[in-house]
């Protein structure tokens, strides 16, 4: 099944085309497919996109008499079309037609290699804030790029590369504006793996009573250089908000955060 997710609502029409030709066996030996069976193996195109955007998607094939199912997605539902062309298999599993979400649906990647530097920045500085926090002088760029991004091994080569590039932006960035605790070190000609992040002061150095102010300070700063970036989902829990409240309120440094913090 070859999927094509639009973030839009138009159709690329010579991409839609070439969909609707694409031999099977190129499938099976380009993505490098084990077939467990000796079958004929046969594609499926399935366009996947806004669900406002679902009526001008079906508009773009049917220009092109192509049958390709479509699913569109909101916040509150999911909306299954599947022309009778469709396989048996997908019409079963794509049932029913519409499909109600009780809950928002989780933001499972936050960023890809497209996305600005500044994208990165919050998830770099929490890998960043874990390996202090496990007492490392230095850790890799690529090691960071894997942790924040566990998608990764999903992209190809290019893309992880370049997300990789990202990352290593990111960390650059965040050690320029906070050389007391980070240093950045470039990677050398040729290296893939974006180069490292030496760790110079961890708030466990600090006694036990002052690391969590520690940590809040470092924090603090990625907070502020991340004033522009993209506001965060409602439904995240602001952890530095909750370790603020505990300390105004005289409580422990140990925060009971709930299992349910993403």
């Amino acid at each position: 099944m070859l999927c094509e997710c639009k973030s839009g609502a138009n159709v690329e029409a010579p991409q839609a085309r070439k969909y609707a030709v694409i031999e099977p066996a190129t499938v099976v030996n380009t993505v490098r497919i084990t077939l467990t069976q000796r079958v004929e193996p046969t594609v499926v195109v399935l366009y996947i996109c806004q669900g406002q955007h679902l009526a001008r998607i079906k508009q773009g094939l049917d220009a092109e008499k192509l049958e390709f199912p479509v699913v569109g997605v909101s916040s509150t539902g999911m909306i299954f079309d599947c022309p009778q062309s469709t396989p048996k298999v997908l019409r079963e599993a794509l049932q029913p037609p519409t499909l109600g979400l009780a809950n928002v649906l989780p933001r499972l990647i936050e960023f890809d290699q497209d996305s600005p530097t500044e994208a990165f920045e919050s998830a770099v500085m929490a890998q960043l804030v874990a390996a202090m926090a496990h007492r490392k002088q230095h850790v890799g760029v690529k090691h960071i790029a894997e942790r924040a991004a566990p998608h990764l091994a999903l992209y190809g080569h290019g893309a992880r590369n370049q997300l990789v590039k990202k990352v290593g932006e990111a960390a650059r960035k965040i050690a320029n504006a906070d050389s007391t605790s980070f240093t950045f070190q470039s990677p050398m000609a040729g290296d893939q793996d974006g180069g490292v992040v030496h760790l110079l002061k961890s708030p466990e150095e600090n006694d036990l009573r002052g690391r969590t102010q520690g940590y809040q300070a470092l924090m603090r700063g990625n907070r502020a250089r991340r004033k522009k970036a993209a506001p965060a989902d409602p439904n995240q829990l602001d952890l530095l908000q909750v370790l603020e409240q505990a300390d105004d309120d005289g409580g422990d440094d140990v925060v009971d955060i709930g299992e349910d913090m993403p």
